[in-house]
């Protein structure tokens, strides 16, 4: 036997594995090109993920008409029905379906029929799971559409919108969106859409710097627990003094009922620095109970 004889069935060996070796490179890169198509193309990956018992589409939304949404992914466009439901922000928080606003990304499940999907779940990923409270300063409103832009700290330039359902309070106490002025302070909580910029409030205080102040003056008028002073400054203030404690000089436990209009008073409160409205802590009235009561016998 020639010494080279044993070479021969090696060559054979060799020249059936290159082939095979070659096509099983080919054959796995023929599927890998069509799981990359199967996973990319939106009609085939509905395809597939319907054959698993959940077809879901992650979709743009360009358009939104009531209960019917329009929305694209990879240049297909899709109508959705999104009567039947169930809605949710990112990460599972609740949403009802009118949250969803044009730009917002999901992902819808429900029935295909060409290009109509009948959606039984959609989860909107730009509303964040829980609503979002942010802090800023007004640059601009448009009371009409019921909106104003809104230098936030902590995310930059957002909408804020509010409805007839909005709560607006003024540090704390209730108020009208119609004290929201250029430059007020705000406090907004609601929901916060994150592709859109915007936050839809429940809930927006108005945050108003307070400082001390005294004023002494004449009453003018009174109205309740409200009073009008005339101050020694020229200015005219409206005294809230329903929490107030109060004296009167020559009288033990006087109350609001001793105060009369001409009476002069010491305020002591809070108040904002460019309001004429005072939240009174004490109301002194200078003026003596004896005074009062023979300038009222006189003038019978």
């Amino acid at each position: 036997m020639s010494k080279y004889s044993f070479l021969v069935p090696l060559s054979i060996a060799a020249a059936i594995a290159i082939p095979a070796t070659t096509f099983a490179q080919s054959t796995s890169t023929h599927q890998m090109m069509h799981r990359n198509f199967m996973h990319t193309h939106p009609v085939m990956a509905a395809k597939r993920a319907t054959k698993k018992g959940i077809p879901t589409w992650t979709v743009k939304v360009t358009a939104v008409s009531g209960s019917t949404v329009t929305a694209t992914a990879k240049n297909v466009v899709y109508t959705i029905d999104d009567s039947s439901a169930t809605t949710t922000r990112r990460y599972g928080g609740k949403m009802m379906a009118a949250d969803i606003q044009v730009n917002d990304q999901l992902e819808v499940r429900g029935t295909l029929n060409g290009t109509s999907i009948a959606a039984t779940w959609i989860q909107d990923n730009s509303l964040q799971a829980k609503n979002g409270t942010f802090v800023g300063v007004v640059k601009s409103i448009d009371a009409t559409n019921y909106s104003l832009s809104f230098q936030s700290r902590a995310r930059g330039m957002q909408t804020v919108t509010w409805t007839s359902t909005t709560t607006v309070k003024k540090n704390g106490q209730p108020a009208q969106a119609s004290d929201i002025v250029v430059g007020s302070t705000l406090r907004a909580t609601g929901v916060w859409d994150r592709t859109n910029h915007n936050l839809t409030a429940s809930n927006i205080d108005i945050i108003v710097k307070m400082g001390m102040i005294n004023v002494s003056g004449s009453v003018s008028a009174i109205n309740g627990s409200s009073l009008t002073v005339m101050a020694h400054n020229g200015k005219t203030y409206t005294v809230d003094a329903s929490k107030a404690r109060v004296s009167q000089v020559g009288t033990k436990g006087a109350t609001l009922s001793n105060i009369m209009v001409g009476n002069m008073v010491q305020v002591h409160g809070t108040h904002a620095a460019t309001s004429m409205d005072i939240m009174a802590g004490m109301v002194r009235d200078m003026t003596k109970a004896s005074a009062v009561a023979g300038s009222a016998t006189s003038t019978q």
